[in-house]
């Protein structure tokens, strides 16, 4: 689980990065009427891997979480459940 944690928040912040680098050179080199199409599609491929990658590290955040703090004494008398 801790990997498939890291794997998907590897994603999701690698692929906001490229966004950004993108929407970056998209303002520097080309006209603002071109923008909207050439948006539209890494837009789309975009929202489907982050939506993904998002539901991934719920589920495994709370895999992880319930392994670390298996009741609610836990919460409080464990480092994990206290942060």
């Amino acid at each position: 689980m801790d990997f498939l944690h890291l794997a998907a928040g590897a994603v999701w912040i690698g692929m906001l990065a490229q966004l950004v680098l993108f929407l970056v050179w998209l303002r520097n080199n080309v006209p603002e009427g071109k923008r909207a199409k050439l948006l539209a599609g890494p837009l789309q491929r975009f929202s489907a891997i982050a939506a993904t990658s998002v539901a991934v590290l719920m589920a495994t955040g709370a895999i992880n979480g319930l392994s670390q703090v298996p009741d609610v004494e836990a919460m409080f008398d464990t480092a994990y459940g206290r942060t």
